[in-house]
């Protein structure tokens, strides 16, 4: 797998589980096992990492994400289909 897919898929799995508002790049690239240099030339910045992590989550359809980047003002979470948004928030609710 390329480094910068597999940094993607641990930023991925690090939002799921720690939550998409605790993604740090020295976190990623530790539990990616690569230097933070690896990941600041695959991702300039840390809002292009959380953008591709947010893009994976309305591609998944992972409502929990959705929401969270709706609330953090995510582009990528804000232009997701309404109804997947709405959806997203009204899980919160449940």
């Amino acid at each position: 797998m390329m480094t910068k897919e597999r940094i993607l898929d641990v930023a991925y799995s690090m939002a799921l589980s720690d939550g998409f508002s605790c993604l740090k790049r020295d976190d990623i690239a530790a539990k990616a096992g690569v230097a933070l240099g690896t990941v600041n030339h695959h991702w300039q910045s840390v809002a292009l990492l959380r953008n591709a992590v947010m893009e994976r989550a309305v591609e998944h359809e992972d409502l929990k994400l959705i929401a969270e980047g709706i609330a953090a003002g995510e582009a990528a979470a804000q232009a997701a289909p309404q109804e997947l948004r709405l959806k997203a928030l009204t899980s919160l609710a449940q």
